[in-house]
């Protein structure tokens, strides 16, 4: 598929399965696995949409979705994930597989780096997210016990 048929299968899935009616459907940031995109509906709400390539693990992507979810309720600040009028977190119609969240703007990656107050910013969601899911995932059952982790600064 083209782009412009992307963006707009991606508009007729959010109409149809999430019952958002976008007046703008845009690609959204690149150089990740998933083609993204930012939509806008009617009320200035703005929506990340990202499109799964085919072949990709969606049970997984559905568990990530839900510990995000989990993460959220325990206050950590992470975007709301909005469900299909069926109550799925990923929909799929035309060829593609798509998860919506709510759009953040202006969000920053760790793709840059990090420096000064970032990592202190990183570190306390980091703290936040192991007591949020510290039940719910034993996180560190992978790490050898002489693992260490270092920072650049």
């Amino acid at each position: 598929m083209s782009a412009e048929s992307d963006v707009m299968v991606v508009a007729g899935i959010l109409a149809l399965l999430y019952r958002i009616t976008p007046t703008v459907v845009g690609e959204g940031p690149e150089e990740t696995a998933t083609r993204n995109y930012i939509a806008e509906d009617h009320a200035g709400r703005r929506w990340f949409v990202k499109a799964y390539p085919r072949g990709t693990d969606l049970e997984a992507e559905r568990q990530a979705l839900a510990l995000g979810e989990a993460a959220r309720a325990a206050g950590v600040p992470v975007p709301t994930v909005r469900r299909t009028v069926s109550g799925e977190v990923i929909a799929s119609a035309g060829g593609l597989s798509v998860s919506v969240t709510q759009y953040v703007a202006d969000a920053e990656t760790a793709e840059g780096g990090l420096s000064r107050g970032r990592w202190d910013a990183v570190g306390e969601a980091v703290g936040r997210l192991h007591r949020a899911l510290g039940g719910v995932v034993k996180c560190h059952a992978h790490i050898r016990s002489d693992a260490r982790v270092t920072a650049a600064s």
